[in-house]
């Protein structure tokens, strides 16, 4: 099956042995795993503390003018942890998707209110990431410059079988199971989005700042 995805987020990197980086040309695409995951972060009065940062998007000049929804990087700092190899890929821009992890700022109809929405695509043989860790720091949406862990294990979703030779199986999304904001457990909700007869599930936890 084809996965297209409106707001998309390639997580790669250009350095070693990186399980974001498949930009040889020489070899065929490798079959990865995709990772859907949206956060949204009110204070105990239920007001959008992601909104405030939206007036503040970030539109590169030039040809580049299309990113919308990128949040200005002086504005908050972004990492994740692999499980597999272990290491950190920090947040750096590029003017070119597929090159640089980043969080998207994306209004949900459904909610209300605005994500920290993130895709990321981490080639299969590395096997599943568990835990796959996002570190932020946003001192518009947290009052400081402290840094949050939101730490989440995933596992295969059956509804996405993975077929080897079937090139259109080569992106396979994967299901999270379990997340935790700085350490405490926070439930999980899945929803279903589709686009053109396709469709996909994003992950969505929501974090209550007291």
């Amino acid at each position: 099956m084809k996965r297209f995805l409106l707001l998309l987020v390639a997580l790669t990197a250009v350095v070693g042995c990186n399980p974001f980086d498949d930009s040889d040309p020489e070899i065929p695409p490798s079959p990865v795993y995709r990772y859907s995951f949206a956060v949204s972060i009110k204070d105990a009065a239920g007001n959008d503390l992601v909104a405030p940062i939206g007036s503040d998007q970030w539109k590169p000049a030039g040809d580049d003018s299309q990113w919308m929804g990128e949040i200005n990087p002086e504005r908050y700092t972004f990492e994740i942890k692999t499980s597999n190899p272990d290491e950190w890929i920090k947040r750096t821009y590029s003017a070119t998707m597929g090159y640089t992890p980043y969080f998207l700022m994306a209004f949900s109809k459904s909610d209300n209110c605005y994500w920290l929405y993130c895709d990321s695509f981490i080639m299969r043989r590395f096997g599943l990431q568990n835990p796959l860790i996002y570190r932020i720091a946003s001192p518009i949406i947290f009052g400081d410059n402290t840094e949050h862990d939101i730490s989440t294990n995933w596992e295969e979703d059956p509804e996405f079988p993975f077929v080897n030779g079937d090139v259109s199986t080569y992106v396979q999304p994967v299901q999270c199971t379990k997340a935790l904001f700085d350490g405490k457990e926070l439930p999980v909700r899945k929803i279903k989005y589709t686009n053109a007869g396709e469709y996909y599930y994003v992950y969505v936890i929501d974090i209550v700042l007291e």
